[in-house]
């Protein structure tokens, strides 16, 4: 079992903000794999598909911990099977970068 996790804020100000770059590529993949988000458990919205179970948390950025946790936990997800679709104002806008661990280095 895998999680994939889309990080950003609720509120709808934050909508298409840099900082809510994990809510859209998951709305997007979402549209393109003809999935629905289901209603909130955990404090988050999700859809599994296969092996993979994709959430949105509904608590501000800084406290999406707890639905990751309550995920993981349920489902008995490793943390190595946790991936994480953030911003990061430490990176020029358009670039990616992929990593297995670390920290903000910000």
């Amino acid at each position: 079992m895998q999680l994939i996790v889309g990080l950003g804020n609720p509120d709808q100000k934050y909508r298409f903000t840099r900082h809510n770059f994990g809510f859209l590529v998951l709305d997007l993949y979402a549209k393109i794999h003809h999935q629905t988000w289901q209603k909130p458990e955990f404090n988050a919205l999700w859809f599994k598909q296969g092996n993979t179970i994709f959430i949105k948390p509904q608590t501000y950025y800084n406290n999406s911990g707890q639905a990751v946790k309550a995920f993981a936990q349920y489902y008995k997800i490793p943390p190595e099977q946790i991936l994480v679709v953030c911003d990061d104002f430490d990176l020029e806008f358009g670039t990616i970068r992929l990593r297995h661990q670390g920290s903000s280095g910000g």
